[in-house]
């Protein structure tokens, strides 16, 4: 809610960001991503569990992004990331 009180003006790029990112992340072998759902800044997908097994922190922050990932065990692979 920040972003509408605040930046009103950088939503448009922070969503095209975020489609741009989808489009290069639903490349990847091991994420299944809708592009139809990517509609805002925030991006919802899947990663296999190979994927899940690699040793990572649970969020990360770095850009400018959030993203937010399962741990190995979880039992929903759903990751999510907002510009």
């Amino acid at each position: 809610m920040c972003a509408l009180d605040h930046h009103m003006e950088s939503l448009p790029q922070d969503h095209a960001n975020a489609r741009l990112l989808a489009e290069k992340l639903s490349e990847c072998p091991h994420v299944d991503l809708d592009l139809t759902t990517v509609q805002t800044n925030i991006i919802v997908f899947h990663l296999s569990r190979a994927a899940r097994m690699r040793p990572s922190s649970s969020r990360r922050r770095k850009n400018g992004a959030s993203w937010q990932s399962p741990s190995a065990r979880a039992s929903s692979a759903s990751s999510r990331i907002s510009t």
